[in-house]
């Protein structure tokens, strides 16, 4: 019934683009008065500019920007944005000739392959045709900051297969137009997935400098480049980015043009950023370059490759008629032609001697507020992310030993997660109702994944021995998803609170201790030793008795509360109910300054975009802060000792919980919030002892470092700082990070030597769209309603550590905070694999494993190695004894152009480059 509503639908659309192309439509002819409108328009532009046709070459790209989500829900963006785009880019594409276009995103294919087949159908001869030009490798166009380093690895994995089943070929044009900024570590992914180029728009919309060049090589950490192309995109009847092309005295060159913008900083002016180099000259830059150092390697000479990219956008619709007859007549008269990015790019490169290089991340001034905006999907995504990798960690170890690897549903489970992580969605910037359907998306995404992993935990808890001599014992078996051995804290689930002892194989009592979470479920928390690197450990639970060990200490006074193990000391005031003391025991050294872990509020009303923006002075409007009204210890134990600080106020209400558990140096942080305020941005602020130059930062496979103390304009706007899973302060000898669980943004206190952390941002929602469907469109007449109000959590700690971020190896804190142990108990029986075992393991002095899956294509075994600490090193990969390696390959992310790899026994060892991604394949001999 949908296919034949959808065909009736297309139909009817192709029918409207035919009447509507009708007086263009005979024998391809432009009518006289559409060629003089073009020509003198197009003249007298370029007279203004100061140049001539000659001097440019122009190539028109037809495209449309869809976003599958915003102002309107997914399902209308699949039902009819999509298609009604698509079927008149069909319709241009048959009424005339030398017309064609541009689109990214295999998700929408996906879609119109389902709604739509006969459509998709026409789709996939037109881009035999050379007409339908496939752009995009990604499985959308997603935020550029926020997903982690494993779903951008899945964004090309599945994008670009779907391309490649479909049309026989992949993209190789990253196509990036509208999301909020981009993380340094893209033109990795995009090299790492046969891309060579890549075009976006946004920072045309910084807001307090220019950025410098319009065209340039990309380079990511590890040296990977893509040409880059940054443009406008301008609608009719600005149709053509004269402003960009104005001459300037070069004595003027200045990237920090002043003025009020008024919150759109869209009327720029971009010419000084097309002069080529000095023939001979190169020039790497990044946001420490000063301008007069990039001014003194430029030319006179104007770079004459011009790309106009036209069509509607945001909801679709593509090229419409006065655009298009504007292009063919621009192609008619002998100034431009209608090409393909691909031919755009391929002019771009006859000058690739005279292009800089841009060695840094691409930081949007604007839109900031998007790392925050929306504080439940971060962290929903951030659980989809861990679980993924654990459920795939599980499956393949199951699939090792017999069982049936899930491809289908973890492929499905990814495309949904990937699907959520679009440039509008997971940033937080769109109507209630597309939160709605988030909500339920996320609901399916845990609940398949957990399903995933129940079922290879107890596929795999049947194989392991976990007998013994006891028969008072309960077996607890312990998986490690992660690629090193552990021993941090494991929580397993229990029905009630009670008495347990927990024991190892060889009847050693280690430290365990039920008790109610934060979240006020119930919890045996415990501490194993030594669990394998992406393996198991038995260990055995005795009920009726409490655990006999000692556990951290703590200590009260009139003003304080100290909390201490045999690592560090906390202390707390009991007055202010803020750390001011973190000592590490093992170093003689204080950490914090007081106050931390401190609760900053500030009214943040941005001029417009109010999800997507910070307030440029939010700093000078605080907020007062509920001051405590209960501070008081609410546990003790062998594994942990917690304070709870609570902040009652009306309308919002705070909870601070402060934990130390026993052999860590680590300090969890978490703070609750039952948030009611309106338009308002919550930071959570930490004052160290570090003096650092550097702020280092957890990106996607990769770590990035910015100035504590700023000095060029562009280094100064970069006022909220994106981050992963951990950011870092060093000042050579020690150093403290500070790791959290699914937030991401944060700035430096005034000092240079804190951090505040972005943990909730309030904002009006923006309106939905006028035809947007199953939406309440009260709310374009209604005051508009408000995200994030009601239940918030933040989950953060604080980690001291010697010497540099690299070998205190804080990357793995931040991967182990993220990637909890999982525990599943069992009941005693034999085994034909040992109580303790590790799949698979590495041996490097810096490189790790990031992600395990079954191939895509066989039964080969996919391993995602990155080098995680900045520099070249090597590795080698060890399997268990039971699975023998047949053949190892390198190949791309999307497990295609393998490269034979040297066995030794069977021992993997290769070199990695700093901040690599290796993706290896292992296929192995049969078993019986």
């Amino acid at each position: 019934m949908r296919k034949r509503f959808f065909s009736f639908i297309l139909f009817l659309l192709l029918v409207y683009s035919f009447l509507s192309f009708a007086d263009t439509q005979e024998q391809g002819q432009i009518s006289q008065t559409t060629l003089s409108r073009v020509k003198n328009n197009y003249l007298s532009g370029l007279k203004k500019a100061g140049l001539k046709p000659e001097h440019l070459e122009v190539y028109s790209i037809g495209q449309s920007h869809i976003d599958a989500a915003w102002r309107w829900r997914w399902t209308q963006t699949r039902d009819f944005k999509c298609p009604r785009t698509f079927s008149k880019a069909i319709g241009h594409i048959e009424m005339f000739p030398s017309f064609n276009y541009h689109q990214s995103a295999p998700q929408f294919y996906e879609w119109t392959k389902e709604v739509a087949p006969e459509l998709f159908q026409k789709i996939v001869e037109a881009e035999k045709q050379g007409r339908w030009i496939l752009v995009g490798g990604m499985w959308v166009e997603p935020d550029c900051n926020l997903p982690e380093g494993e779903a951008f690895a899945r964004h090309q994995l599945y994008g670009q297969r779907f391309y490649l089943e479909h049309f026989g070929k992949i993209s190789e044009i990253s196509w990036l137009l509208d999301s909020f900024g981009y993380n340094w570590n893209l033109p990795q992914f995009a090299v790492k997935a046969g891309q060579k180029y890549m075009w976006t728009s946004k920072l045309t919309w910084n807001e307090h400098t220019i950025f410098p060049f319009h065209l340039f090589y990309w380079q990511a950490p590890d040296g990977s480049k893509v040409l880059t192309h940054i443009c406008p995109i301008v609608p009719i009847p600005t149709w053509f980015p004269f402003q960009e092309l104005k001459p300037f005295a070069r004595d003027d060159y200045n990237l920090t043009p002043g003025g009020d913008l008024g919150g759109y900083p869209l009327a720029r002016n971009f010419k000084q950023t097309r002069y080529l180099l000095n023939p001979g000259e190169n020039l790497t830059a990044n946001y420490l370059t000063v301008p007069e150092e990039i001014k003194a390697k430029l030319s006179t000479d104007f770079m004459p490759v011009v790309g106009v990219f036209y069509g509607l956008g945001d909801g679709g619709h593509g090229p419409v008629k006065k655009e298009i007859e504007t292009q063919l007549a621009l192609q008619e008269l002998g100034y431009g032609k209608i090409g393909t990015a691909y031919e755009l790019f391929s002019a771009f490169e006859r000058y690739k001697d005279r292009l800089p290089v841009w060695n840094d991340e691409m930081y949007l001034e604007y839109h900031q507020g998007v790392m925050t905006t929306q504080e439940w999907i971060k962290r929903a995504n951030r659980k989809a992310e861990s679980l993924l990798r654990s459920g795939e960690a599980l499956a393949s170890t199951v699939f090792l030993l017999g069982k049936e690897y899930p491809l289908t549903e973890l492929t499905k489970i990814w495309k949904l997660t990937l699907l959520n992580q679009f440039h509008d969605i997971l940033p937080g910037s769109s109507i209630p109702e597309v939160y709605k359907d988030a909500q339920k998306h996320h609901q399916e995404i845990q609940s398949q994944t957990n399903q995933i992993i129940q079922n290879s935990l107890e596929y795999l808890v049947q194989k392991v021995d976990t007998g013994s001599k006891q028969t008072d014992l309960e077996p607890i078996l312990v998986f490690n998803p992660l690629a090193w051995e552990r021993n941090d804290i494991v929580r397993l689930s229990v029905s009630e609170e009670g008495s347990y002892q927990l024991f190892d194989a060889q009847g050693k009592e280690l430290p365990a201790q039920v008790t109610k979470s934060p979240e006020d479920e119930v919890y045996l928390y415990f501490k194993p030793d030594s669990v394998p690197s992406l393996g198991w450990k038995v260990f055995y639970l005795k009920a009726g008795e409490n655990c006999a060990l000692a556990g951290p200490l703590v200590n009260e006074s009139k003003d304080k509360i100290e909390l201490e193990n045999e690592l560090i000391r906390v202390e707390i005031d009991k007055k202010t109910g803020l750390v001011n003391s973190l000592f590490d025991k093992r170093l003689n050294r204080e950490f914090i300054q007081a106050p931390s872990n401190k609760i900053l509020a500030f009214k943040d009303i941005p001029k417009v975009y109010s999800a997507w923006n910070i307030s440029s002075d939010y700093l000078n409007h605080p907020v007062e802060v509920p001051k405590p009204t209960k501070i008081r210890i609410e546990e003790t134990g062998p594994v942990m000792v917690r304070v709870l600080v609570e902040r009652d106020g009306y309308p919002t209400d705070f909870k601070q919980w402060i934990t130390i558990y026993t052999g860590s140096p680590l300090v969890e942080l978490i703070t609750y919030s039952n948030m009611h305020w309106k338009e308002t941005l919550v930071k959570v602020e930490f004052n160290t002892t570090i003096e650092a130059k550097k702020v280092s930062a957890d990106i996607p496979y990769a770590v990035i470092e910015r100035s504590t103390h700023p000095e060029t304009a562009w280094d100064k706007a970069r006022t909220e700082m994106p981050v992963q899973k951990w950011t870092d302060l060093s000042d050579g000898k020690a150093g403290i990070t500070l790791i959290n669980f699914g937030k991401y943004g944060f700035s430096l206190t005034p000092d240079g030597k804190g951090w505040r952390m972005s943990i909730i941002k309030t904002a009006k929602y923006p309106k939905p769209t006028p035809g947007a469907k199953n939406v309440n469109n009260l709310w374009t007449y209604l005051p508009t309603p408000h995200t994030d109000q009601g239940e918030h959590w933040a989950h953060l700690a604080l980690l001291p550590h010697k010497g540099s971020w690299q070998e205190a190896k804080v990357y793995k804190a931040g991967y182990e905070y993220n990637t909890p142990m999982i525990a599943i108990k069992t009941n005693p029986h034999q085994g034909e694999l040992s109580p303790s075992a590790s799949i698979i393991s590495i041996d490097s002095p810096s490189a790790y494993i990031a992600s395990v899956k079954k191939a895509e294509d066989d039964d080969a075994l996919i391993i995602r190695v990155v080098e995680g600490e900045g520099r070249d090193s090597k590795a080698i990969i060890k399997l268990h004894p039971k699975f023998k390696i047949a053949q190892a390959f390198e190949t791309d992310l999307i497990e295609l152009n393998p490269k034979p790899l040297k066995l030794s026994g069977n021992d993997l060892s290769f070199p990695i480059g700093h901040f690599e991604i290796k993706t290896i394949k292992i296929k192995l001999e049969e078993r019986d």
